[in-house]
């Protein structure tokens, strides 16, 4: 149960933001740059959520492109999941790593649809405690993530993304939808806001961050 409540603490949390594949044109998709983003999920299943109702998600990737058509993506995420139940104490932490490839079809185009792909692998730590009674566990599992989208230039300044993606944590998997958004705020300086869906658990995350093109 401990190792289940961390997988659905991080499933959603290594799509969204960061770890989609996710920018001075409008886009992300065929920039140089690196992004930090800091996110809360609300556990759809109430299992989860009556322990914690708000996991926290930090971020953190670098995108280089490689070719006019494909970027190379490297992220490293962190989620964690305290609370109590029951009268038991659980604080659950996990730590991703993950390296991936996106290609898209239109590179500097108003509309450029992608598909990525990235694998890497979680660690994650379970502690309980309560009653007397002290736990620790810890497990690292393999990851894979898959996800298609399109990336639209709305404004100057402004690009949405909507994407769907499969992921896999171990013997875990969900699909995920979200749409992210970007603003330039000048050459070098961009901001985002972001959300998403896991269709399986039902979990919803919302997340902002920025990024810096170099």
């Amino acid at each position: 149960m401990r190792k289940k409540i961390i997988r659905n603490a991080l499933l959603i949390g290594l799509v969204t933001g960061v770890a989609a594949q996710s920018g001075f044109a409008e886009g992300l998709l065929g920039k140089q740059y690196v992004e930090f983003e800091i996110g809360l999920m609300r556990p759809g299943k109430s299992s989860v959520r009556d322990i914690d109702s708000s996991v926290l998600q930090l971020g953190a990737g670098v995108n280089v492109p490689v070719d006019p058509n494909i970027d190379a993506k490297f992220i490293v995420s962190y989620a964690e999941l305290d609370g109590r139940s029951g009268g038991v104490k659980l604080k659950s932490q996990a730590t991703a790593l993950q390296a991936g490839l996106a290609y898209h079809f239109a590179p500097n185009e108003e509309v450029n649809p992608y598909v990525g792909a990235s694998a890497g692998f979680v660690y994650s730590e379970a502690k309980v405690s309560g009653y007397g009674y002290r736990d620790k566990d810890d497990d690292t599992d393999f990851l894979l993530n898959i996800g298609v989208g399109v990336e639209f230039d709305v404004h100057e300044q402004i690009a949405i993304r909507p994407e769907v993606a499969y992921i896999k944590v171990g013997s875990d998997d969900d699909f995920v939808a979200g749409v992210s958004a970007n603003y330039w705020i000048n050459e070098a300086m961009f901001a985002k806001l972001g959300t998403s869906y896991a269709f399986d658990d039902g979990d919803i995350t919302w997340s902002v961050g920025f990024g810096i093109g170099f």
